[in-house]
């Protein structure tokens, strides 16, 4: 298996468009994304910006997407907001959410 530039991916379980999950490459770290999986960011007013992927899917290109939704928790309010689902090409997906959240 090959994986190369700055964010390559590679399907797994293909089935149609929709894939069960996919292998890609982070600077020299490889990882498989798959449905259920969730990554975080902090934004600058320390929101937590956690993303669950729903679904991977590849488009009529072949350039693969991750479908997922958005919970923003604000540490000083006491409820979330959930929206989505949202689609990102999978390059800007991992450029966005580079933490994982552990299972």
């Amino acid at each position: 298996m090959r994986l190369k530039g700055k964010t390559e991916g590679l399907f797994v379980g293909a089935r149609g468009r929709e894939r069960a999950s996919i292998l890609i490459k982070r600077g020299r770290k490889i990882c498989l994304i798959k449905a259920g999986d969730m990554f975080y960011r902090t934004r600058a007013d320390r929101t937590l910006e956690v993303a669950r992927v729903i679904a991977v899917s590849s488009d009529s290109f072949s350039i693969p997407h991750i479908r997922y939704e958005i919970e923003f928790k604000h540490p000083q309010r006491s409820h979330s907001v959930v929206e989505g689902p949202r689609v990102l090409a999978l390059g800007a997906f991992a450029d966005t959410y580079t933490d994982r959240l552990a299972a």
